[in-house]
């Protein structure tokens, strides 16, 4: 409730909506890999903005934008108080990071430690993390909070719905659920409840960057799930032009539509290493 108070001032559009999950277990994002992967029971989720918790799958990580971890102590912290129950603590906040990243292809994610009336910060990305210092966030009427929030909401990048997300990807949201079952129908591609979870619109710089591509993605082929690494994923996907429809679409033997399927790798460059597109332009 105290969260939900600092936003109420937000533009409907730029909202949060928060949720006490109350320790239920919440899936890893894709179902196909759940037995491998961690689940993990965060305290408190928040929506992406503008959205509610209502009727949209609170259980799926592609809806939350941001986890809280409250514990009733300030030797909770896992910087300055080490103990078996701390390290697990911070492991669930870096495993909730993880699984937001994933879910929805972002660039870096936050998450916040509460411990007893203290706060911390945490930003995840695939090299590392930070942690900002302890701060009251209740003084001032909540202001850290609030002002974090506000910037959470309002990045700058116009193609990006909050801060960390990849302006090349986009998430389709249940507006466009119509659409992109037509698209994938008209490319081929069957289309059930499991394979809505995995789709997004990536855009890619052609060589020379002259022209840019769009695919949509919509199955994952393989994913490498350490937080802490290139974090390579693998996906199906089809090639769609500028309005989402699939293009090169022909008949196949059996008389059905396939437009032109193609597998995109993504994972992150490690500045130790040659970049992989230099292999790629020497063969």
């Amino acid at each position: 409730s105290g969260l939900a108070k600092l936003v109420v001032d937000f533009p409907p559009e730029r909202r949060l909506c928060f949720h006490n999950n109350a320790h239920e277990i919440i899936d890893f994002p894709f179902e196909k890999y759940q037995t491998n992967h961690h689940a993990t029971k965060p305290d408190v989720v928040a929506s992406l903005p503008g959205q509610t918790f209502s009727g949209r799958f609170r259980d799926r990580w592609r809806n939350i934008s941001i986890v809280f971890e409250a514990k009733s102590t300030e030797k909770a912290v896992p910087k300055q108080y080490r103990s078996q129950e701390n390290d697990e603590a911070l492991v669930q906040l870096a495993k909730s990071a993880r699984n937001i990243l994933v879910a929805q292809s972002r660039l870096f994610v936050f998450v916040i430690g509460v411990y007893g009336g203290d706060a911390r910060i945490y930003r995840f990305d695939h090299a590392g993390a930070v942690c900002s210092p302890a701060f009251k966030y209740s003084e001032k009427g909540g202001a850290v909070l609030h002002e974090f929030l506000w910037r959470l909401v309002n990045p700058l990048h116009e193609g990006c719905d909050i801060v960390g997300a990849d302006p090349t990807v986009q998430l389709p949201t249940r507006d466009d659920r119509e659409e992109l079952e037509a698209a994938l129908h008209a490319g081929g591609v069957q289309y059930d409840e499991h394979v809505w979870k995995m789709c997004r619109w990536v855009t890619v710089r052609g060589a020379g960057g002259m022209y840019d591509f769009r695919y949509l993605l919509y199955d994952l082929v393989f994913i490498n799930p350490g937080l802490f690494s290139r974090a390579t994923t693998v996906w199906s996907a089809l090639e769609v032009d500028s309005q989402g429809q699939p293009t090169g679409v022909r008949m196949d033997e059996d008389g059905r539509p396939a437009g032109v399927q193609v597998i995109i790798k993504d994972s992150w460059q490690q500045l130790a290493r040659r970049p992989e597109t230099e292999h790629y332009e020497q063969i």
